[in-house]
């Protein structure tokens, strides 16, 4: 989506958009061969994250904390998932009815 379609499913300002871009709260968005910006549905859920901390007037270095703590909760989970997942194949158990 373009950012003016981004900001209208997040009532959000255009100029807002771009700020968090600049800021690194929003991560950069591909562009078209027109180099207009291309948001993905990542962008939209971060950018109402953003908006409901901002909305428990949270300052935007709190928020930088709060997205890189989610950042490696997501990481650490998805290793513990691969463990458990080749832990439970490898299991003699595994194959058991």
């Amino acid at each position: 989506m373009k950012i003016g379609e981004l900001a209208t499913a997040t009532e959000t300002a255009i100029e807002t958009i771009r700020f968090y871009e600049r800021e690194g709260l929003l991560k950069a968005a591909a562009r078209s061969q027109g180099n207009f910006r291309l948001y993905e549905i990542a962008h939209h859920e971060r950018l109402q994250f953003i908006r409901y901390c901002r909305s428990l007037d949270m300052s935007l270095d709190e928020i930088r904390v709060l997205l890189g703590s989610r950042m490696s909760l997501r990481k650490l989970a998805t290793r513990s998932m691969r463990c458990l997942r080749s832990t439970s194949s490898t299991s003699p158990n595994a194959s058991r009815s």
